[in-house]
């Protein structure tokens, strides 16, 4: 998604900037939104609850279509039945100092995310903590030029934490300097192109990080139909367990079409 400043002819002036050169490719369109823009909105100071509502509150907050220049800040969501954040057709929006956690009964099965993200263009998410939840964090499809920075990210049982493709098309996207015990890149709908993973620390431990019932599992987990990703600097295994039986050193490439393994 982008914005429309200018036209001339049939040239037309957007922000943000497009992440790549399409210039090659014959019969591209643009396509109007079908809603109406909501700007400049900010939800800050909260703590939406859902623990007295019987598993009624299905969502801590729907953030979109078609959002831009807006904020969520130092909010915290708890107790939801799905999704904690549903965020789509967001454009320059951030979120921050905020917190999402133990959904409604305690435990969480697939899809109950903390933060669910369709087409985003240049937002930012950071110094936040996203727990308990499973995934905690997935961006579904078209998140461009975004950047997810020093958040705390743990589901508390095994599966997903960071999903950074449900797919397709997401790309140029930054991941910097987060906790996670997993990264992973599922393809499930289709691929990703230009993703950065930059000094995280990525423990590959599943539940309990760093403590006493920690069970090993994955790290980088790079599936299908990937291009061009960067995977630099980071802290990979957490120290203090056995990591002898994991050739791979916690990357695992390719998957369906090779072995999990890793190639």
């Amino acid at each position: 998604d982008v914005i429309v400043t200018g036209k001339s002819g049939n040239n037309l002036t957007v922000r943000p900037q497009i992440h790549a050169d399409f210039s090659s490719l014959s019969g591209a369109t643009a396509q109007p939104s079908q809603y109406d823009p909501n700007t400049g909105i900010g939800i800050e100071d909260l703590w939406i609850s859902g623990e007295n509502s019987g598993g009624a509150m299905l969502y801590g907050i729907v953030w979109g279509p078609s959002v831009q220049d807006s904020w969520i800040r130092n909010v915290k969501v708890s107790g939801h039945q799905n999704y904690g954040i549903n965020a789509s057709g967001l454009i320059n929006c951030e979120i921050d100092w905020s917190r999402v956690e133990l959904p409604y009964g305690g435990a969480a099965g697939t899809n109950h995310s903390a933060l669910l993200v369709n087409t985003a263009n240049s937002i930012l998410v950071w110094n936040s903590i996203l727990i308990q939840n499973q995934p905690n964090m997935e961006l579904n499809s078209g998140v461009v030029g975004s950047a997810f920075l020093y958040n705390y990210v743990d589901s508390g049982i095994y599966g997903f934490n960071l999903d950074i493709n449900h797919g397709p098309w997401n790309s140029h996207n930054l991941f910097e300097g987060n906790y996670t015990p997993s990264i992973t890149d599922d393809a499930y709908f289709g691929g990703s192109s230009q993703q950065t993973i930059y000094r995280n620390f990525i423990s590959a431990l599943a539940n309990d990080p760093l403590g006493p019932t920690a069970t090993q599992s994955g790290g980088v987990n790079m599936n299908r139909f990937g291009r061009y990703h960067s995977v630099v600097g980071n802290v990979m295994l957490a120290p203090g367990y056995d990591w002898s039986w994991m050739t791979t050193n916690g990357f695992f490439w390719g998957y369906p079409f090779s072995p999990y393994a890793g190639t």
